[in-house]
């Protein structure tokens, strides 16, 4: 940019007297980034000239770039006392207004830069660089609009506005400009990665695949291309593919962490666990803090108390924003629904509404499917990214992000009427500490719905070893399933009657159905526990 704008300001003069020559030698030591000596020049021309127009304005661009902005500024303005209309020296005083953070001054300049010269290229781009990073997007969204009016073949333009319409979540937005970026610049990288992540968003999985390949084959070497063509080809059930785009990635970068955690994701998902493993401990070594951790212990036979809050955090913030249109539709999930109409068989007729507490509320499924019955429901849940789907339903009293055990001795006893948590306890292994809550929460009659994945049919069909854990494992999914006897031992324990207990398929994974249970139990009167 400055290049450019160097060779408009020292293109203008036509004086053939002294000082125009020690401007042309400013003009020389000015391309040439020699600043010392240009500043010296333009000195010498204003000092034999003090109404050198030209000469004040190489002076205030010399002196800019050497982050002098005082006397920078001193010069431009200079400039401006004798010809107020330069549009050049308006631009420049934008941008030191703007490295200063003045927001008033540098407002005022650009703006000026622009009614005086509406094609004014750089004066667009920075004005609207510094509204955006000072935050108001609104207005800079105006300006970008404008600009690409003026400038409508520019695609960085088109750029700018598809970025900024695809951080506040306009993803067809986004897709518009972008696909007008790469339109005008086919080699535009950034541009067909952030369509593939618009396109991703949407749940448009093959279009967001086309996109991430066409970025990779633009930079192979790459390994972020790969491993974001990787990704979209896994959630097209491409695996054998994705798996080829993580080694190249990992090929270029070993020490890529994010390869190494979806390699181990594909080759599990295509029954290669000792893979899996290899890959998942790679994750380790690179990241010993990583959430990884839980799935090493997963494939190694372990079984702690509950995943860690980092791995159900990274886990569901990355699952977000294409959560409801991949579980529901592809892995054709309708558990919240089930619960729901457990609950309703179970309720008391003429209760009125009741006060519900969506444990694990994730995008709000299980709000949705109650909130009809519900005169406050409140959720929590780890994901921050979730937890913004489900606000923006509109059903929800209140929202929490803590995890489900803090959160409940948070709150006052006997404050519910219901109880519901749809796949959450796949994430805690022993569930004392969250059934001693939840008999404090409810009130006396109070219902509890969940869901749980059945250790007793893995072992069944031999997925997992017998008699391996005390109720509970940790499965090769990363996932806990609980048996039977451990869910009757709790829920005596804990003070609850059992109401319901429904064998279900809680989801399709590898094409086959994941067996599980749906229970409702209810809080007994004048028990807790013992």
């Amino acid at each position: 940019m400055f290049t450019k704008l160097k060779n408009l300001l020292v293109s203008g003069s036509s004086k053939a007297v002294p000082e125009v020559t020690f401007k042309k030698q400013g003009d020389k030591h000015l391309n040439l980034d020699e600043l010392d000596e240009a500043v010296a020049c333009y000195s010498q021309a204003v000092s034999i000239n003090p109404e050198f127009v030209e000469a004040y304005l190489g002076l205030g661009f010399a002196l800019t770039g050497q982050l002098h902005h005082e006397q920078a500024a001193a010069a431009l303005d200079k400039a401006l006392s004798i010809d107020p209309a330069i549009a050049d020296a308006h631009y420049m005083l934008g941008t030191i207004a703007k490295a200063r953070d003045d927001q008033p001054g540098a407002i005022r300049h650009f703006t000026r830069a622009l009614e005086l010269k509406p094609d004014f290229e750089f004066a667009y781009r920075d004005f609207f660089d510094f509204l955006l990073h000072s935050g108001q997007t609104g207005e800079a969204e105006a300006l970008i609009r404008k600009g690409i009016l003026v400038f409508p073949e520019s695609a960085e333009f088109h750029f700018f506005l598809g970025n900024l319409l695809f951080n506040r979540q306009d993803f067809e937005g986004a897709i518009s400009c972008h696909t007008k970026a790469v339109a005008l610049e086919p080699t535009a990288v950034s541009s067909h990665k952030i369509l593939g992540d618009a396109h991703r968003n949407l749940g448009h999985h093959q279009r967001s695949a086309e996109c991430y390949e066409a970025a990779a084959l633009l930079e192979p070497d790459n390994a972020d291309a790969h491993v974001n063509l990787g990704d979209a080809l896994d959630m097209l059930g491409k695996n054998q593919q994705s798996i080829g785009c993580y080694r190249r990635a990992i090929a270029l970068e070993p020490g890529h962490a994010a390869a190494h955690r979806l390699l181990g994701n594909a080759l599990l998902s295509n029954g290669n666990q000792p893979g899996a493993l290899a890959c998942y401990r790679k994750v380790v070594e690179l990241q010993p803090d990583s959430p990884v951790v839980h799935l090493v212990a997963a494939l190694s036979g372990e079984s702690p108390d509950s995943a860690p809050r980092g791995y159900v955090e990274q886990l569901f913030d990355e699952y977000a924003q294409h959560f409801d249109s991949h579980l529901v539709r592809t892995l054709h999930y309708n558990v919240p629904e089930k619960l729901a109409e457990m609950v309703l068989k179970f309720s008391v007729p003429g209760a009125g509404k009741w006060s519900v507490l969506d444990l694990g509320c994730g995008t709000g499924l299980s709000g949705s499917a109650l909130a009809a019955h519900a005169g406050e429901l409140v959720g929590v849940d780890l994901s921050s990214k979730m937890l913004a789907k489900a606000r923006a339903r509109n059903i929800y009293s209140r929202l929490e992000h803590m995890d489900l055990v803090s959160m409940m001795q948070n709150e006052a006893p006997a404050s519910y009427d219901v109880l519901i948590s749809a796949d959450v306890f796949i994430y805690v292994g022993r569930l004392d500490g969250l059934f001693d809550q939840a008999q404090r929460l409810l009130r006396p009659g109070g219902l509890f719905a969940f869901s749980i994945e059945s250790l007793d049919a893995l072992n069944d069909e031999g997925g997992l070893a017998s008699g391996a854990a005390p109720g509970y494992q940790l499965t090769p999914t990363g996932r806990y399933a609980h048996s039977m006897a451990y869910m009757i031992r709790m829920a005596t324990h804990h003070g609850f009657g059992i109401l319901s207990n429904m064998n279900i398929q809680c989801r399709l994974e590898q094409g086959k159905d994941v067996p599980g249970r749906m229970m409702l139990w209810r809080r007994l009167d004048g028990t807790g526990p013992h």
